[in-house]
């Protein structure tokens, strides 16, 4: 009896080790990051005693984590207002939102180790649209930090020449109203200070009625 007992240690210990024999595929699963594949093996024995306990592996993936965050050229704050896409590598859009004044994450959606491109449909206003960012999703577990900046529209004036000298007309105006006005009374003045007799000759009827 004790050696069947025995026996059906054994046999239950190599069942027991068979199932706890866990292998993963190397295919990675969407959103997940990739186990290693394990086993558990025994030496020199086809079944483990009885006696020995038996090491049992377990594999958890963990999902995969992307940060993205919007953020000024300049000030390196976060830009509200930004419409933003995550594009797989065929073309199709995994990912779109409008940014906000966080990051923005993306959990259990990308494929660990794949690249994807980050794209800015519609900048935020007074600010320019920025290139596509190219990045790759780790695969180690640890959170994956893509930033995408913007820099601001800046307007330039022309600088357009108006003709304006830095003086006013208006002081022209005055000095050739002054002129007139002195030529007018200089004029007026030589007429009064005129003898009589300068006329006689043009008008002499005119001169001797004053006579008489």
């Amino acid at each position: 009896m004790t050696k069947n007992n025995s026996f059906i240690r054994k046999l239950g210990a190599g069942l027991m080790a068979s199932l706890c024999a866990v292998s993963m595929l190397a295919t990675p699963m969407t959103g997940v990051i990739t186990a290693s594949a394990a086993s558990t093996a025994t030496e020199n024995e086809a079944f483990p005693s009885a006696d020995e306990v038996i090491p049992c592996v377990t594999m958890i993936d963990c999902t995969t984590i992307v940060k993205i965050s919007k953020q000024d050229m300049t000030t390196g704050t976060e830009l509200a207002g930004a419409t933003l896409q995550v594009i797989d590598k065929d073309g199709n859009v995994i990912e779109e939102w409008v940014s906000t004044n966080e990051p923005h994450f993306i959990e259990a959606k990308l494929i660990a180790g794949e690249t994807y491109t980050l794209r800015e449909i519609t900048a935020p206003d007074g600010y320019n649209t920025a290139e596509d960012v190219e990045f790759t999703v780790n695969d180690d577990g640890s959170v994956t930090e893509v930033v995408m900046k913007d820099t601001k529209i800046v307007t330039t004036i022309p600088n357009v020449p108006t003709g304006d000298t830095g003086k006013s007309p208006l002081g022209y105006i005055m000095l050739f109203l002054g002129l007139v006005i002195v030529n007018v009374l200089l004029f007026t003045r030589k007429k009064k200070d005129e003898p009589a007799d300068d006329y006689a000759e043009l008008c002499p009827d005119f001169i001797e009625g004053d006579n008489e």
